[in-house]
């Protein structure tokens, strides 16, 4: 089976669907069955798979899942958003709070 995902002019996932098979073929039949522009889904190399209104990155041949947050940027590397300011390292539960740009401490 493979997952490939239709997007749209600007990369954005619209929908997904699983087709048995995979490649070249799997994405002309996708194409024949709904038009549009196709990309297969696939989890390599720490990349994810698509998702709704995950955004295809043609240079890096992977999906990048939405932004969480207007202040984080993506790390292509690591392949995920990072905060602006790291998470402290101390096992204490924190939630990004994006008006202040900072970690808060999660109370009990």
């Amino acid at each position: 089976m493979a997952y490939f995902s239709e997007i749209n002019e600007d990369g954005i996932v619209k929908r997904t669907v699983v087709v048995d098979e995979s490649g070249k073929g799997g994405e002309e039949l996708v194409v024949s069955m709904f038009g549009g522009q196709w990309v297969e889904s696939t989890k390599t190399r720490g990349k994810l798979m698509a998702g709704i209104d995950y955004k295809y990155l043609p240079d890096h041949e992977g999906f990048q899942p939405p932004q969480p947050y207007d202040s984080w940027s993506f790390n292509v590397d690591e392949w995920q958003w990072e905060a602006p300011v790291p998470m402290p390292a101390d096992n204490k539960p924190y939630i990004w709070n994006e008006d202040t740009r900072s970690w808060e401490e999660l109370k009990a």
